[in-house]
Parts: C-alpha cells; sequence; structure tokens
C-alpha cells in the first residue's frame, strides 16, 4: 500500500511540475503566432514630372491653405565660377528680378508720350520681341504677387514669388518671361555695382566716411 502511495505522488509530482514547465512556452507561442500589424509609411504627395525640354516640375498640392508658392531653382551657384567671375551667380540673382522686356512692353505700350518712348532703344527691342512674349495683360494682377525674393549658395540659386491660389498663373508667367525675356538694363547693372560696393564699405573692418564709384 505504501509503496502504491509513494508511486501516485510521484506520478502526481511529475505531472504537477511538467504542466507549470511548459506554460511559459504556450505563452510564448501564443505571443509568436499573434499577428504584428505593420507600419504605415509616411508619405509626402509630391508629384514629379520632367517636361520634354528637361524641365523638371515638382508640386507639393496642399489645399488647407490659399497661399501658392512659385519657385525656380537652378543648379549653379559659386561651385561655377572661376575666380575671375565669382559673385556672377549672385548678382544675376538681383538682375532676375528687374523690370523684363515683357514689363517694358507694358511700358511702352501704356506710355502717354508714345513718340518718344517708343522710339528708345529698350522699347525698339520690347515691340520686336512682342510676337515672342504675347499678352501682357497678366501684369494687370502683377500687385498680386507679392514677397519676390531668392538665394544663392554653393550649388543652387533660387527664385521664387508668393501669391494667393488665384493668381498662380501670374506668378508663373513672371518668372517665365524673368528667365526668357531678361533686359539687363546697363542702369540696373550700374545700380547693382554702386550697391555691392557700398555693402562692401559697410562691412569693412575699418570704414571710411568717403567713397568713389569705380
Amino acid at each position: 500500500m505504501k509503496k502504491f502511495f509513494f508511486t501516485l505522488l510521484a506520478a502526481s509530482s511529475l505531472f504537477y511540475n511538467g504542466a507549470f514547465a511548459q506554460a511559459p512556452k504556450a505563452s510564448v507561442n501564443a505571443a509568436a503566432a499573434k499577428p504584428v500589424a505593420a507600419r504605415q509609411d509616411f508619405q509626402v504627395p509630391f508629384v514629379n514630372k520632367t517636361l520634354a525640354n528637361g524641365l523638371e516640375v515638382i508640386v507639393l498640392p496642399d489645399p488647407s491653405v490659399p497661399i501658392v508658392t512659385v519657385e525656380l531653382v537652378v543648379r549653379n551657384g559659386s561651385f561655377t565660377e572661376s575666380p575671375e567671375f565669382h559673385g556672377l551667380s549672385h548678382l544675376y540673382e538681383h538682375m532676375f528680378f528687374k523690370p523684363n522686356f515683357a514689363i517694358r512692353l507694358r511700358a511702352c505700350e501704356s506710355a502717354s508720350n508714345r513718340i518718344t518712348t517708343l522710339t528708345s532703344p529698350q522699347c525698339s527691342t520690347a515691340l520686336a520681341l512682342k510676337p515672342r512674349i504675347g499678352d501682357v495683360s497678366y501684369l494687370n494682377d502683377a500687385d498680386r504677387v507679392i514677397m519676390p525674393n531668392g538665394s544663392t549658395r554653393e550649388e543652387m540659386v533660387n527664385y521664387f514669388y508668393n501669391t494667393t491660389n488665384a493668381y498662380v498663373g501670374t506668378a508663373m508667367r513672371i518668372i517665365n518671361d524673368s528667365v526668357r525675356f531678361p533686359s539687363f538694363d546697363e542702369s540696373d547693372f550700374e545700380n547693382e555695382n554702386v550697391l555691392s560696393s557700398a555693402r562692401s564699405i559697410a562691412m569693412s573692418p575699418t570704414p571710411t566716411n568717403t567713397w568713389t564709384s569705380p
């Protein structure tokens, strides 16, 4: 009888220990079998398209606000400049926002003294370019395009305008005509030269009170 009791006790002990020893394994296996939810990728809704002429167009639509920025980015900058042309990219950035021939064409066509104005060299060139420039009535909304600005860096130069979504076409046309029909007026170059020299003097460690234009 005692032998049977001890045998039953030993069997019960083995069953008890085995059951608890296998319990964690069952828990681990259940956790491993549970599917893990896949993490969603965060995507920015950029639209990229390269036109036939090689121009890369990037659009980031955001209908939550009625503000639009139209920007032109050029792969240019100081890395393209030899020592004798140092600063040329920055100079062109400033000249980009000067009146182009589309703006001059509008001014020439609406001038009160047409005889004197239309015979000026700037008007003659602007009128000759009219078939290529086309209709310039879009400039009636030019004051709706605000905050023109740009920056010049080592490997890129950008030019941009801010406006509301109703005038995005006006901003695009202004940039287009600034690229295709720059006037590069000598007086504008001279003003930039004077301004650049004045900045250099202001930033000089030993500024003087007299300055002579080069």
